[in-house]
């Protein structure tokens, strides 16, 4: 599914320009009875994914840049069930802005795409398991790129091109938009005290997954990136490339293993004795010493092989264990064959938000 999408209008005449120039200044929709701001036009950086405004920049050339959350204006939050059309999140977009401006825009297969995050939700057992998840991403790697953290729960590699992370919704939830949607239980019966309670719940055992693709990815991957042209498919790829090149496992039939019995018998089936027990004895040093650490104590292209060979026999670096000298704590049964890739049983799937039927009653009021 689709979060934070970002379009870029063709040139606009001047006088209209001018218009949406002056209407920005101050746009907002206020609930006169309790005073709580019901949407907000800004023209300043959006906060973060979290941020339920939308932004209006302008460019040079007469232009102007729209960007927000389908998915939260629809909805009201993005804890899971969001939009999986790339061309109807971009038309609602400048449905949307038509709606609140007053004015009437260029058609939205006109306008450019400039950045779109890819989303998939994957729900674990409990928030326990989501917090051992986590623990075994500590250390691992992006070719390339420094691996950032934001507390304990969460992963986040920055990139010119592509930026990806992953984090466990309900905390984010539980700061930003359940106290945003508390306010607006007057206007609307989706945010009762119930229903947020259960989407708070709901998000503790997600771990959700983000790939933000922007426009430099568009052109180095020769994508024509006008609204009316794009495909879904092609933002999936993305994001199963992305994801693969942090978990190295490629998105092979064959199930992932984990626990060190598993991985032992399955190298062993899947290698000769000497090649299965160097290659077990790797993985080991991984468990015990971390990626980084085994990575940089031989070369690359030794690296490589090690990393190609135990991702060919369906075998996790992050294993669903820790081992201490002598003992060994086994994870959660979820962990054991989850991979955050389209498809996974864990994937939490469903649209819970009608983008369609949300751009027609725009159209018709705009």
């Amino acid at each position: 599914m689709y979060d934070t999408i970002s379009i870029r209008s063709p040139h606009i005449p001047d006088l209209i320009y001018l218009q949406i120039v002056q209407a920005t200044k101050r746009l907002e929709q206020i609930d006169m009875e309790t005073g709580e701001v019901l949407w907000q036009v800004t023209t300043a950086e959006l906060v973060g994914s979290y941020d339920s405004r939308m932004q209006i920049r302008f460019m040079s050339g007469n232009k102007i840049m729209i960007t927000g959350s389908p998915h939260k204006f629809i909805l009201g939050h993005n804890v899971l069930g969001g939009p999986d059309d790339i061309r109807a999140c971009c038309r609602y977009l400048v449905s949307l802005a038509m709606y609140r401006l007053g004015i009437k825009l260029p058609l939205w297969a006109e306008w450019e795409l400039m950045r779109a995050d890819v989303t998939y939700c994957f729900g674990l057992a409990s928030q326990a398991e989501v917090k051992e998840f986590f623990k075994m991403m500590r250390g691992c790697t992006y070719p390339r790129r420094e691996a950032m953290n934001f507390g304990l729960n969460s992963v986040y590699f920055k990139g010119a091109a592509t930026t990806l992370k992953a984090y466990n919704k309900g905390p984010e939830f539980r700061v930003h938009d359940k106290p945003r949607l508390k306010k607006l239980n007057s206007t609307s019966q989706l945010y009762t005290k119930a229903n947020l309670n259960l989407l708070e719940k709901v998000g503790d055992r997600i771990v959700r997954w983000e790939v933000e693709v922007r426009k430099r990815k568009l052109v180095y991957d020769k994508i024509n990136n006008m609204c009316g042209n794009l495909n879904d498919w092609y933002f999936e790829k993305v994001y199963i490339d992305e994801v693969c090149k942090v978990m190295k496992e490629g998105a092979q039939e064959m199930e992932i293993v984990r626990s060190i019995d598993d991985v032992k018998t399955r190298l062993k089936d899947v290698y000769p004795g000497r090649k299965a027990n160097n290659l077990f004895g790797i993985w080991s040093r991984i468990q015990m010493e971390s990626e980084a650490t085994v990575k940089n104590s031989v070369s690359q292209p030794t690296w490589w092989r090690y990393t190609k060979d135990l991702a060919a026999a369906g075998v996790s670096l992050k294993g669903a264990v820790k081992i201490l000298p002598g003992l060994e704590v086994v994870g959660g049964s979820s962990l054991r064959n989850f991979v955050p890739l389209p498809g996974n049983q864990y994937e939490v799937a469903g649209i819970f938000c009608d983008i369609n039927e949300a751009i027609k009653q725009l159209e018709l009021t705009a």
